[in-house]
């Protein structure tokens, strides 16, 4: 019976050992570093320009890694992740204040 995997690092890894490859000749077939596989297999996004030579090389479906692919949490053009909400006015007022030391004579 499988497992269902919910991370798609773990899904990685399971394959890479299931095959009986090492993380260095995953890479070498998709044309990355061997740190490069470990730092997928710990991740739970990977960009998706990485999954088809990701698929092709562990000879998984690219539509399941695409399925098990996280939200991506790069930063956005004002610096935020896509996630986050703008701040008001006043609060950055507020957070700017507490950053500032305070000088006692």
């Amino acid at each position: 019976m499988e497992t269902v995997v919910k991370h798609i690092g773990k899904m990685l890894k399971a394959a890479r050992l299931k095959l009986g490859l090492k993380a260095a000749e995953v890479g070498a077939a998709c044309n990355l570093t061997r740190s490069r596989i470990y730092g997928f297999e710990a991740s739970n996004f990977i960009l998706p320009k990485q999954l088809p030579g990701l698929a092709k090389a562990l000879r998984i479906p690219l539509e399941q890694l695409q399925a098990e692919n996280g939200p991506d949490r790069r930063k956005n053009k004002k610096g935020r992740s896509e996630g986050t909400r703008e701040l008001s006015p006043s609060v950055r007022v507020r957070s700017a204040l507490r950053r500032q030391p305070t000088i006692r004579l």
